[in-house]
């Protein structure tokens, strides 16, 4: 009898959550706190979106696909393949 090998634990990294206030002005800028910014590494001229759904109100990074166009040549081939099938070919099988 071989015995299996026990799959290892992986420890979940839990950030403390980021509670932070920002007045809005009369013109309806907010100012991100420089907390936040480092926290989230936000740069001069990144986009954010607000996002509501049924647990609140949220503000995400607006990804932008011409950033991933840089990377489509490198995955071309792989137009019309499932991806069971890549992974497969990506193995050797």
């Amino acid at each position: 009898m071989v015995a299996e090998p026990k799959p290892k634990k992986t420890r979940r990294v839990r950030r403390e959550p980021v509670i932070t206030v920002a007045k809005m002005t009369s013109k309806g800028q907010i100012t991100v706190p420089k907390f936040v910014r480092d926290h989230f590494d936000f740069k001069p001229g990144d986009e954010v979106i607000f996002v509501e759904d049924e647990t609140g109100m949220h503000i995400r990074r607006n990804f932008k696909i011409k950033n991933l166009k840089k990377w489509q040549a490198y995955f071309k081939d792989l137009k019309g393949r499932d991806s069971d099938e890549v992974l497969a070919d990506w193995r050797g099988h």
